[in-house]
């Protein structure tokens, strides 16, 4: 069954976590395989097909559908469930899938703790953000800085952002395993403000985005 994440109270967003366990052909008997969707799992390796069914799975029990939707693609890479009028994001890292569904734009993103964030942390964190982590124990800030970017890049849904440039983010204390923050989105014409959750468990590091109304 789903992991309901019951940290999230919001009645404008429906997220859930499936700690997958069960193997490709369980999720294969549970979902109406289209043909064209044939072909692209023939050419999926074992861990990308299992993740892009369980995800579906998961997807379509959250829609409370009978009948699967249609999910796509646009031209930028975002997902959409036809015929729908929510914003969908999906993240998944080893074992766990999340999604997300909101008529807001959402943006979802789900990691393992890695030591090379260090290395990369001059790609995505801005000088006014290096203000934000504590030097002593910086690996919860840096994972939940990234997580949070990759978050606004997914409901922002375009390509060209920027994660140092465009994508900005608001102070933020994480010395409990959840909390709140803002996030920014700023290029050219466009800007939205984003509201920002995280939520730290087992050796994940869960971080949502929700359009700010």
């Amino acid at each position: 069954m789903p992991i309901e994440l019951k940290i999230n109270k919001d009645p404008e967003i429906e997220l859930s976590i499936w700690k997958v366990a069960e193997p490709a052909s369980y999720f294969e008997s549970k979902l109406n395989i289209q043909d064209a969707e044939v072909s692209l799992l023939e050419k999926l390796s074992s861990r990308k097909k299992l993740e892009w069914l369980a995800s579906r799975y998961l997807l379509h029990i959250m829609s409370g559908r009978s009948i699967r939707g249609s999910f796509t693609k646009d031209i930028h890479g975002k997902p959409h469930l036809n015929d729908s009028d929510h914003h969908i994001s999906i993240s998944h890292s080893n074992n766990h899938i999340s999604v997300i569904a909101s008529k807001l734009l959402v943006g979802i993103d789900i990691q393992t703790y890695v030591n090379k964030i260090s290395r990369i942390r001059h790609k995505f964190v801005s000088e006014l953000e290096d203000q934000y982590i504590d030097e002593s124990s910086p690996n919860n800030a840096l994972h939940i800085i990234w997580g949070a970017k990759e978050s606004l890049y997914k409901a922002y849904g375009l390509r060209g952002l920027d994660f140092r440039k465009h994508i900005h983010i608001s102070a933020l204390d994480c010395k409990s395993s959840y909390g709140s923050f803002k996030g920014k989105i700023a290029k050219d014409d466009y800007t939205k403000e984003f509201d920002l959750f995280y939520h730290l468990f087992e050796d994940y590091v869960l971080v949502y985005a929700k359009e700010s109304n």
